[in-house]
């Protein structure tokens, strides 16, 4: 089961403190972040990135989550798992919700 490309379902928008931003990663910042990565032992968030436009939801700046690899691969497990009636705790920016609605089962 896959989860959709929420940049291409959600509009880049401001409401109150909460910001939808579509966010570019190009190859060199995923290079970048992986060199860092080795030499400082940072920059789990590009790790099985590719290049690709992501959808990010903050709040007042801060992230409070993406589409990224990371955050799929986090989510994946509930998915794989999710049989039946759901409970969704916070939607985020409704990655896994989408993908729930999708199974079957």
């Amino acid at each position: 089961m896959n989860f959709p490309r929420m940049a291409e379902m959600i509009p880049e928008q401001q409401i109150g403190d909460f910001e939808i931003q579509h966010r570019y990663v190009s190859e060199d910042e995923i290079s970048f972040d992986s060199l860092r990565s080795a030499i400082h032992g940072m920059g789990w968030m590009h790790r099985g990135l590719k290049p690709g436009t992501y959808c990010v939801l903050r709040q007042n700046g801060s992230i409070w989550m993406s589409d990224t690899a990371m955050e799929r691969n986090t989510c994946q497990p509930a998915l794989a798992d999710a049989k039946g009636d759901v409970l969704l705790a916070g939607l985020g920016i409704g990655m896994v919700a989408v993908a729930l609605c999708q199974k079957p089962e």
